[in-house]
């Protein structure tokens, strides 16, 4: 059995200082992964050793929680939050 069945193509998007934890081949602030089917945002930025306190997370545009399920050819973005006044 072809245990890619199980893994899903996303691409991830990192910001600010999160940048740092894209892979060395990366092209700009994004990456194509593959990830486990069933992976969340909360698991994909553990991976990245990214700390997920404060963390803004957006899924295809929109603002997701950390334990949303990711589908195939989702849009992952994260970014540390801002702190201003």
């Amino acid at each position: 059995m072809d245990d890619r069945t199980d893994r899903i193509a996303i691409t991830l998007k990192l910001f600010g200082g999160f940048r740092r934890h894209l892979p060395a081949d990366s092209e700009g602030h994004a990456c194509q992964i593959e990830v486990p089917r069933g992976a969340t945002p909360g698991h994909v930025l553990a991976h990245f050793d990214i700390p997920t306190e404060g963390v803004v997370v957006l899924v295809n545009g929109l603002t997701s929680e950390l334990d949303d399920p990711l589908e195939a050819g989702d849009v992952l973005a994260a970014f540390p939050s801002l702190a201003g006044g």
